[in-house]
């Protein structure tokens, strides 16, 4: 194999490679994003909440509440995106963390569970009280 022929085949594999990982992230981000907001519909839900104001009160992390309130359905939507971002986030943290520290892999479930707990708990503590 040539030296050329070599560099075309790594380069290949280092895309290759990113394109897991990226597509690991993003299956990750998209499966905890929709069920943690399935939970909220859910647990929000009986309680009298729609999923718009779920929505709203995401946003109003970002556009303050007066901005949330005044806004319609793009800014409940707006604010389901924002959910998806940050789970997207999260799982990359946890993936990038994963390549470095063996355990989150070889213990996958029960470090998956614990980061799950922690970042409910960090993000529970900034998310602002249900906007009307």
């Amino acid at each position: 194999m040539t030296s050329e022929a070599g560099a075309v085949a790594s380069g290949n594999a280092v895309r290759g490679s990113a394109g897991r990982a990226l597509r690991t992230i993003v299956t990750a981000g998209l499966v905890a994003g929709a069920l943690d907001i399935l939970y909220a519909f859910i647990i929000w839900g009986l309680r009298g909440v729609t999923p718009l104001r779920i929505g709203k009160s995401i946003a109003a992390g970002v556009m303050g509440r007066e901005g949330a309130v005044a806004g319609g359905v793009g800014v409940g939507l707006f604010g389901l995106l924002l959910h998806f971002i940050m789970a997207t986030i999260i799982a990359a943290i946890y993936y990038g963390a994963a390549r470095n520290i063996r355990l989150l892999v070889e213990r996958a479930v029960p470090c998956g569970i614990a980061y799950g707990l922690a970042t409910y708990g960090v993000t529970d503590a900034f998310i602002p009280e249900l906007v009307s």
